[in-house]
């Protein structure tokens, strides 16, 4: 079992035995499988999420199939009509360069709660490069989502823009959109969701669909 994997079921293993028992605490379990489904002949990801919150603060760790993501926020005013969640996240990749984000996400409920809103920004950057050859992201998102009887509904808009212009001069598009949209089921803990996507691809420079199937545990 690699060590990845182990951090997750020790971190499970805490929480189903009650040992860290506090009404502030919550905890979180996620499993997602992700492939394309456009006919480009790619592997699918897996991923295996935990995570920690308290009291505004959350920790997540994901262990994917290529690479792990390890997460910090803080939720400002997480009781008001606006809420401010400031993030950092490192991404460590097996087989190519590592990736530090930072990213700030405006959230609320507008016109009565009638839906769920937010957007972020975010810079991704790469670690191991030189400042001239790094590649320096900044990505731009909007979602929007709602909840129908035993069903949370939701859409994202995510616009990227390669800030080093050495390297975007080399893209066939140094800025481009994706879309993403997914339904969860959020009648009890365990929650299956279905998401669809469209991504850009360097590789095919075109558009890429994908499907992720997986579930959340909250507790």
């Amino acid at each position: 079992m690699n060590k990845s994997k182990s951090v997750l079921l020790i971190v499970a293993a805490l929480f189903s035995s009650n040992i860290l028992a506090d009404d502030k605490l919550s905890g979180l379990l996620e499993f997602d499988h992700k492939f394309n489904t456009s006919g480009l002949a790619e592997p699918a990801v897996t991923g295996y999420k935990v995570g920690v919150g308290y009291d505004g603060f959350n920790a997540s760790f994901k262990s994917l199939s290529q690479s792990t993501e390890t997460n910090l926020s803080y939720q400002f005013n997480k009781d008001g009509l606006v809420q401010f969640t400031p993030e950092l996240e490192y991404e460590q990749k097996n087989n190519a360069v590592n990736v530090a984000k930072a990213g700030l996400t405006v959230s609320g409920s507008p016109f009565e709660g009638l839906f769920d809103n937010g957007f972020r920004v975010r810079a991704d950057i790469e670690t191991e490069k030189t400042n001239s050859e790094r590649s320096k992201q900044l990505r731009l998102d909007y979602y929007a989502g709602k909840q129908l009887d035993v069903f949370y509904a939701q859409a994202k808009v995510i616009g990227v823009k390669e800030m080093n212009n050495t390297i975007g001069k080399n893209l066939h598009k140094d800025q481009w959109v994706n879309l993403e949209a997914r339904v969860t089921m959020t009648e009890y803990d365990f929650m299956p969701f279905v998401e669809l996507s469209s991504e850009y691809s360097q590789v095919t420079k075109g558009y890429e669909t994908y499907a992720k199937l997986g579930a959340t545990y909250n507790f």
